[in-house]
């Protein structure tokens, strides 16, 4: 059976204890005790539930309404990026080319197929994770996991047969 504990570390333990600058761990590291020695000698000076989990609760409550706020913005930035996206796929587009006497800046009415294509590539990237965000915080449960596994089950699908398109048909064979 362990020695018990001398009257100052328990006197010592009493003060952190009321305090309450310490977690019971920290208390019970600092005299080289036992978490339950703590406890043990709040629970006997009559101090009930010292270590109480309310401030943490509350912290860890503000924060996710902090990090709900900050999706909040950054879906709404995501939808002005979709806008400013769009309206640049029929604006003007500069171009730098090789001309007789060097570099020279071109200016074409419309951007290049691939440059409109690369940009609404982005604005469907841009408005996917827009509803992403949206719905992270409306969905209760599981709804939002099960959509966004569904929509990426689907995104694998359809880049699959991109890159594995059938073979061509065979022509009938006639006997």
């Amino acid at each position: 059976m362990p020695e018990p504990t001398p009257p100052e570390v328990r006197a010592a333990i009493l003060t952190d204890i009321k305090a309450r600058k310490y977690s019971q761990r920290k208390i019970a590291t600092k005299h080289n005790v036992s978490t339950s020695t703590v406890r043990k000698i709040a629970h006997d000076n009559g101090i009930a539930d010292p270590f109480s989990r309310e401030k943490t609760k509350n912290a860890t409550a503000a924060r996710a309404i902090d990090n709900k706020a900050r999706r909040a913005e950054l879906a709404a930035l995501l939808i002005e990026d979709t806008f400013r996206l769009q309206k640049r796929a029929w604006e003007e587009h500069h171009v730098v080319a090789n001309g007789p006497e060097g570099p020279e800046t071109l200016t074409l009415p419309l951007p290049p197929p691939r440059e409109v294509q690369a940009l609404y590539t982005s604005i469907g990237i841009a408005t996917q994770r827009h509803m992403e965000l949206e719905n992270f915080d409306r969905d209760t449960g599981d709804t939002g996991a099960k959509s966004m596994l569904s929509a990426l089950m689907q995104g694998l699908g359809h880049a699959y047969d991109k890159l594995n398109p059938p073979p061509p048909a065979e022509p009938d064979a006639q006997p």
